[in-house]
């Protein structure tokens, strides 16, 4: 029942394939997440097996999705990319208004 901005989990997919399993020879794996959290959020990750280069170039599509993110929500939804064991997590965490 909570509303997500169109295309946010669609550019970190994007992101996942462009920057990460393509450059897989064997193939790779994303996954999807979306969970509510603690405190009224919600939480949308994209993961892939991969490693995460010590200087990551944010490039358009992050900066996008965090602009759109502040505008939408006014400092109330953040966005991570880190490395996880052998996966590269993409995460958005929302913090939902209390009905």
């Amino acid at each position: 029942g909570f509303m997500i901005p169109p295309f946010l989990i669609q550019t970190q997919a994007e992101n996942a394939v462009k920057h990460g399993i393509s450059k897989i020879v064997a193939g790779g794996e994303i996954i999807i997440q979306t969970e509510k959290g603690e405190e009224e959020t919600v939480r949308l990750s994209v993961s892939n097996n991969g490693i995460l280069g010590s200087e990551v170039d944010l490039g358009i599509g992050i900066e996008n999705t965090k602009r759109r993110l502040d505008l939408l929500y006014k400092g109330n939804a953040y966005f991570s990319l880190v490395q996880k064991g052998d996966y590269v997590v993409s995460s958005v965490e929302i913090k939902t208004e209390k009905k």
